[in-house]
């Protein structure tokens, strides 16, 4: 949803000045190690944000732009705009809060209409890996992304995993094979990426083509 946000309101090439109030993340935060002062276009930022699920680059995109509450605000209004009820937004980042709520169905359409809508989106969740190289504005950046299932799924596409103490391991997972894209959706799950993989391939079985992999018991 923050990238959701981003694109609905910045151009890719916007740049976006990080400040000290943006880069006050826990020692255990993904992080792709932003300084203040540096100076990096959305596109970037983005890029840091889906590959390597960086919060100080989430963090950056909510308050060096509008400020925090403003655009926790937008993320909510946003969830609105989409007809969705199951989710309510207390922070850009995902943290784990009593009042930060999202349901696999809400996961699922805000994937579509990010990948359906925004080309850059699609592109960056496809991506292995990126360097950002060094430039006035900012030190060099080597991002892989860590999402798994992009190398485990032959016919997979994105999108993005995460994790938090009280949500556990989470995968939304994307792919495409003969013409015909798949979402799937995993909250709390152990194995994330088998169960993904094994989700993807039900899916794609009820459209009349064959599994990419065999199917075991241990990834089911």
């Amino acid at each position: 949803m923050t990238a959701l946000v981003i694109l609905s309101n910045y151009t890719h090439q916007h740049e976006i000045t990080i400040t000290g109030d943006a880069l006050n993340q826990a020692g255990d935060e993904t992080k792709m190690g932003l300084l203040a002062g540096e100076r990096l276009s959305v596109s970037e930022l983005l890029t840091g944000l889906l590959l390597v699920s960086a919060n100080d680059a989430a963090t950056a995109l909510a308050v060096d732009t509008v400020g925090r509450d403003q655009f926790v605000t937008a993320m909510n209004a946003q969830e609105k705009a989409l007809g969705l009820r199951d989710s309510h937004f207390e922070n850009p980042v995902g943290l784990d809060d009593p009042n930060h709520l999202i349901s696999p169905y809400d996961l699922a359409v805000i994937a579509a209409t990010a990948v359906t809508y925004y080309p850059l989106f699609a592109q960056i969740v496809d991506t292995r890996s990126a360097e950002l190289s060094a430039s006035a504005t900012h030190q060099a950046y080597s991002l892989q992304n860590i999402n798994l299932l992009l190398s485990m799924y032959p016919a997979a596409v994105g999108l993005k995993p995460g994790y938090t103490g009280n949500a556990g391991y989470c995968l939304v997972g994307m792919a495409v094979r003969d013409g015909h894209r798949l979402i799937s959706v995993l909250m709390n799950a152990p194995y994330v990426n088998r169960q993904s993989r094994t989700l993807l391939d039900w899916g794609f079985s009820r459209e009349g083509l064959p599994p990419q992999y065999p199917t075991t018991s241990s990834a089911s």
